[in-house]
Parts: C-alpha cells; sequence; structure tokens
C-alpha cells in the first residue's frame, strides 16, 4: 500500500510528464524532468506501477563482471579509499556497468538485507529503462555527474534514496561505467549531497585516471595542470604520446580540453595529432621539459586556446615493444 508522500510523488511526475509530453522537450534542460519524460514516452514505465529493486543471479553477474574484470581491479582501489571518508556517514558505493548492473559494491555488512531490499547492492539493476530516474541509469543517458535526490527518482519507492553518479570514461574515451554513492536516509534539501557530488567526481577522475595510466605504461605520457606544485601528482590533462611525440592516448580532461568533448566526437579530437601541434614548442622542447626540474622551464600554452598550464612529462614504466606494437597502447595487464 502506497503512503501519502508517494501518492503525491506519483501525482507530480504525471503532471510534469504530461505537460512536457504537450510541449517540446526542449523546453527544459532540467536533466531530471528530461529523464521523467523519457520514463514515461521512450521506456513505458507509469510512476504508479513501481517496480522492486531488481537483483540479477550470480551467473549473470558474473558475465557482467568478467568484461571489466581489469578496470574493477583499478576502480576497487579508489572505492575502498573513497568509501573510508564516508563509511560513517551511511553511504553506500556502487560501480555499475554501462548496463547498470552493479558489479561492485562496498557498504555496511551490518545492514546487508536492508540494502538488498532497496537495490543499494551487488547485482542490482540501474538502468533507467527500468528503475526509472535515477542517479546511475540518468547518469548513464546523460553522461555527465549528477544527484538523483529523493522525490527526484521516478519510481516512487525510491523516494527515500539519494543517489550521486559520475561516469566513467575508458583510455580510448568510450562510456565504461558509472560510479555511485547512495544512501537511504538524507537531509531534505539536495544541498546537503554537494559535497557527496565533489567526492563523486574527484573519485571518479583518479579511478578513471588511474586505468589511465595503467593502459599506457608503456608510452610517455604528459600531464597537465594549472597549478606548478601539484602537476606531478594531479595533472588534471594527461596525453599519452610515442617517441615520435604523436599523441596515441587522451584521458578525458584532455579531450575536454581539445574540443573532442569526453567521447572525442568532434573533428579536433586529439589522439593521433602531434604535439607540435596541439602546442607551442617544438618537439626538442618536449624534450626538454622532460629533463627539466625548473618548474618556470615546463609552462606550455596551449595553440588553439592559448591556455597556459604546466606541464610535466612521465616516462614508460615499461618498454614498448619494437615489432608489432600495437597504436594506442598495450591492452593487457
Amino acid at each position: 500500500m502506497r503512503n501519502s508522500a508517494q501518492e503525491q510523488h506519483i501525482e507530480t511526475v504525471l503532471s510534469v510528464a504530461g505537460h512536457y509530453a504537450r510541449h517540446d522537450e526542449a523546453e527544459t534542460s532540467d536533466l531530471i524532468r528530461k529523464s521523467w519524460l523519457r520514463c514515461v514516452n521512450d521506456h513505458g514505465l507509469d510512476p504508479a506501477r513501481p517496480k522492486p529493486p531488481r537483483i540479477v543471479t550470480p551467473d549473470k553477474l558474473r558475465e557482467h563482471q568478467e568484461q571489466i574484470e581489469e578496470f574493477m581491479l583499478v576502480a576497487r582501489v579508489g572505492m575502498e579509499q573513497m568509501y573510508k571518508r564516508v563509511c560513517g556517514l551511511d553511504y553506500v558505493l556502487l560501480l555499475t556497468d554501462a548496463n547498470g548492473i552493479a558489479v561492485d559494491y562496498i557498504g555496511d555488512d551490518a545492514r546487508q538485507r536492508e540494502l538488498k531490499s532497496s537495490g543499494l547492492y551487488l547485482g542490482a539493476e540501474w538502468s533507467e529503462n527500468y528503475a526509472g530516474t535515477c542517479g546511475v541509469g540518468t547518469c548513464l543517458i546523460e553522461q555527465t555527474a549528477l544527484t538523483c535526490h529523493q522525490a527526484e527518482h521516478f519510481d516512487s519507492t525510491h523516494i527515500g534514496l539519494t543517489c550521486t553518479a559520475a561516469p566513467l570514461f575508458d583510455p580510448e574515451g568510450k562510456f565504461l561505467a558509472v560510479l555511485d554513492m547512495s544512501a537511504m536516509r538524507s537531509p531534505e534539501s539536495k544541498d546537503s549531497q554537494h559535497l557527496a557530488l565533489q567526492l563523486t567526481v574527484m573519485y571518479a577522475q583518479m579511478i578513471e585516471d588511474a586505468n589511465f595510466l595503467r593502459h599506457f605504461r608503456d608510452r610517455w605520457i604528459l600531464r597537465l595542470g594549472s597549478t606548478w606544485a601539484l602537476v606531478e601528482v594531479s595533472g588534471e590533462i594527461m596525453l599519452a604520446f610515442d617517441a615520435d611525440g604523436v599523441v596515441v592516448g587522451a584521458n578525458t580532461g584532455a579531450r575536454q580540453l581539445f574540443g573532442g568533448g569526453a567521447l572525442g566526437r568532434l573533428n579536433n579530437e586529439p589522439v593521433g595529432r602531434h604535439l607540435t601541434a596541439l602546442f607551442h614548442w617544438s618537439l626538442d622542447e618536449l624534450w626538454r621539459i622532460a629533463r627539466s626540474s625548473s618548474n618556470a622551464e615546463r609552462s606550455v600554452i596551449t595553440s588553439e586556446s592559448n591556455q597556459l598550464f604546466y606541464a610535466s612529462v612521465m616516462p614508460p614504466r615499461r618498454p614498448a615493444s619494437g615489432r608489432g606494437r600495437r597504436r594506442g597502447g598495450d591492452t593487457q595487464a
């Protein structure tokens, strides 16, 4: 039986979805309202007919895990570090694949039954076409970080949850997974989740970049940052390049900087271009930066946007093979 809060939520969802169904969807830039409209028109969901959490079978879960097994090893380290910072706040961490299946999970074991009944558990499906508007499912479609807070969820059974999710891309810029931090109970104000969003985005970038460095460990890595003192350890922009100075990989920050977006869909995708076409420098100057210990000599300006960055060059962590070397880096562990 539904309670009064659920009944009111159902009326609100139907009213909003009905309004935008009669008008141009472009009328709203609100990710949540756009998702509600998709749930009704594209997914055929009905807020008056809530769905229970779906937990896939162990065999099915293993299938999903095996598809991103190497990435999960990297992500797990970041999740464990992240959980240490939120474990006293009743948050649960989920890592889902690109289908919205939770392939990894960290939560309070003492609350296992309660978390599983809410879908905040290993093997839960959080795709938008099944669960409706939610942190993971809407992040999968919009491919941007967001918080889905309480009554912003489409399904009335989820209106007690707050879910913050951030996308994760593979080293080639393809959508790979979602990092989600959720809680069953939280303050009513969505502003209470501001730090949750910042933390999720920060750890998503850390996990993604760690996977980038693993993938291109046999290549030179150019790291760029706006602060010289931190570029060695936290350069937000990374380009992998070969001995000739040709870019073979770019992290999300680099793709966004050079206009390709997270997925590198635009014409000025950095991969395949020479570093001298991206920056105001020669190849000799690049190697000078690699050898230099002076911060003043490590500044670089981009060719197209004239932005100033501080640069750090990381040598290959193992020799690249001469013959048969695949462009884009070694994909083996």
